[in-house]
């Protein structure tokens, strides 16, 4: 396809691609390798100029937010909100009632305890950016196109991270009216046992495997994740996870006995969680958490808008045009500002109390 002879392109193939590419990432993709980004150089070009940065900004806002989410998406879950009222969790104990069966004889009826969990809604976040028209003027492609794009991405996501981050550290009520995570819960250990050291880790993953729902039944969700905000606790527990060996060559005292042993037991992926993250947005630098399998029984949910998990973004008014957009062009409205509205809607949840457990040294 040929280019326009200006910054531009003017041709009006170019616009009838935009309207086939318009909900297909892969097309945009190939677009901008064609090299047809030089089209924002020119502010007086056609009507679909604000629409083409539209569909530029929306596609790299999206890949980044992808990216920096995945960190909160290891250690919450999801949940689906059909609207802006109160929702509640609901809680799915373990499934009882198998017995033996004799020789032509019935099976018993199988069944599980459903407990109502805590309320929850969701709530619009968001912002407005302007493409300025200076921005626009002076060419400044890779700043519009590549550079802004992706750190409203970055940024839409490390809000939910700080919202989430919020909400467990002001650690609410459950649905007993005692906090989420408390001593009196058995989920929370406070000074020395709560150092991040083998044995504290090892005895904080043992009770948490130990518990039993209301019907008696063992707790079976694995903790799968540890969450921290400061480096050197994500060292150390990466050192524990990494060891192969303790260090310890104590030799069993007679040969009835044994010894300690120099192997870590604590090396095994099904022993401790073995993804360790550094959360900036917590406040408490020495607090660690560990939490279960997200796709099992998550301790802290995230729920969206009709399972709209990524942003939107949109343009305030698609009627902005040039006047100078040739003879063709029925819009006569000259533009400073090019603004984009960024709207997520979210909101943050509690789940299962016994996939979490909270040490606090200090």
């Amino acid at each position: 396809m040929r280019r326009g002879t200006g910054r531009f392109p003017r041709q009006l193939e170019v616009f009838d691609l935009y309207e086939r590419f318009r909900d297909t990432p892969a097309l945009q993709e190939s677009f901008v390798e064609m090299g047809l980004m030089e089209g924002t150089g020119a502010p007086e070009g056609r009507a679909d100029f604000p629409f083409y940065l539209q569909t530029m900004i929306r596609l790299r806002m999206r890949e980044r937010f992808r990216t920096v989410a995945a960190k909160w998406q290891q250690y919450t879950g999801r949940e689906n909100a059909q609207d802006f009222r109160e929702h509640r969790v609901t809680q799915i104990n373990g499934i009882f009632g198998m017995a033996p069966v004799n020789e032509f004889g019935e099976y018993d009826r199988m069944r599980s305890a459903e407990e109502p969990g805590p309320p929850f809604s969701v709530g619009k976040h968001g912002g407005i950016y302007g493409i300025t028209y200076e921005m626009v003027v002076n060419d400044e492609q890779d700043r519009m196109l590549n550079r802004i794009p992706r750190e409203i991405g970055r940024t839409a996501a490390e809000y939910v991270s700080r919202v989430v981050v919020a909400f467990v550290e002001s650690n609410p009520n459950y649905i007993d009216s005692q906090p989420f995570m408390s001593t009196a819960r058995g989920n929370e250990r406070t000074t020395a046992a709560a150092q991040p050291t083998e044995t504290n880790l090892a005895s904080v993953v043992n009770e948490m495997t130990l518990k039993r729902d209301p019907n008696g039944i063992p707790f079976t969700v694995r903790p799968r994740t540890i969450i921290t905000k400061s480096l050197e606790t994500a060292l150390i527990f990466r050192k524990i996870k990494r060891s192969q060996e303790t260090g310890v060559t104590k030799e069993a005292p007679t040969p009835r006995e044994f010894g300690p042993g120099t192997l870590n037991p604590l090396a095994d992926e099904e022993a401790v969680p073995g993804t360790i993250i550094q959360e900036p947005w917590f406040n408490d630098a020495d607090d660690w958490l560990v939490l279960g399998d997200v796709d099992d029984r998550p301790a802290f949910l995230v729920a969206f808008l009709r399972n709209q998990t990524e942003p939107f973004i949109g343009i305030k008014d698609e009627g902005v045009r040039s006047a100078m957009g040739g003879g063709r062009d029925p819009y006569t409205f000259d533009f400073d500002e090019i603004p984009f509205k960024v709207r997520h809607v979210f909101g943050a949840a509690l789940g299962e109390p016994m996939a979490v457990y909270r040490a606090r040294p200090s």
